[in-house]
């Protein structure tokens, strides 16, 4: 979900409504598949160029997806749309399994397993910690130059992630040298995340239960982002990723697993995913 590349769509399609321009959408795969579907739906009161439509963060369409719930879901009036399916996709698929080159859609997505940790690390960016910006493994590895990695990992993750019933996955304590962007030029210790699973792997879930870990045993060195943040001088920045203020206070509070998981409230977007389905 916290990707500028669909709203800019779903933006278009909006200023195109109104006049005889037909959009042509040449669809291309979700990198993480189209069957897992995983997060929070965003609160409208949160919304933001990262976050502009009420989908889960992990929402399992394609793009072209995308363009035709905004025609069923998001608008009052439809636009002249046209979406040229895919041949050879199945929502099964990850990025690796259709043999397609991986084209660099950002800079700090620099190889497709970027995305499958995303989900799961993109909402450091709403935190004083490093989401790996300014590093060859951009959104694989967070971290913070007050943080002894192996020392923490021991103390603090190691035993966590083993409780948390959290599965498909390592974590391994390193230190990095962001060149740019938070912490540049300073040593950061963390950890980086290894997917070792696909399928067993729920990056949404993992990243919220590491942001509790850490917002708990990092005391005074865990810092919230402030404000401004896209260009909303008012809500939190974690707030504006997360699309809710809920997660945040789930953090806050030590909250359990079960919890975040009664803040996930799918069952109407399935419904409304069946409805527009491609693939």
């Amino acid at each position: 979900r916290m990707y500028t590349y669909i709203y800019t769509l779903t933006n278009i399609l909006e200023k195109c409504k109104t006049k005889d321009i037909e959009i042509i959408v040449l669809d291309r795969p979700n990198p993480i598949n189209g069957e897992d579907i995983e997060g929070n739906l965003l609160d409208m009161d949160f919304h933001s160029f990262i976050g502009l439509h009420p989908i889960p963060v992990r929402h399992g369409m394609t793009i072209g997806e995308v363009a035709l719930m905004h025609q069923k879901y998001w608008t009052d009036n439809q636009t002249n749309l046209r979406v040229i399916k895919m041949k050879g996709w199945n929502r099964s698929m990850y990025f690796e399994d259709t043999k397609l080159p991986w084209a660099i859609p950002s800079p700090n997505i620099p190889r497709w397993e970027s995305t499958l940790t995303f989900p799961a690390t993109v909402i450091f960016e709403g935190t004083k910690l490093s989401e790996g910006r300014g590093t060859t493994q951009s959104l694989e590895i967070v971290g913070h130059p007050n943080i002894k990695p192996f020392f923490f990992y021991e103390k603090h993750l190691q035993d966590a992630v083993e409780r948390s019933g959290l599965n498909g996955f390592k974590l391994r304590p390193i230190t990095f040298l962001p060149t740019f962007q938070k912490h540049a030029n300073l040593a950061c210790g963390g950890f980086q995340i290894h997917v070792t699973n696909k399928q067993d792997f729920k990056p949404w879930r993992v990243g919220q239960f590491l942001q509790r870990e850490l917002f708990q045993h990092m005391k005074a060195d865990f810092e919230w982002k402030e404000p401004p943040y896209e260009y909303n001088y008012d809500l939190n920045p974690i707030d504006i990723i997360n699309g809710s203020d809920k997660l945040r206070k789930w953090v806050e509070s030590n909250g359990s697993l079960e919890e975040l998981d009664s803040l996930e409230e799918l069952d109407n977007y399935l419904d409304q995913l069946e409805a527009i389905k491609l693939y």
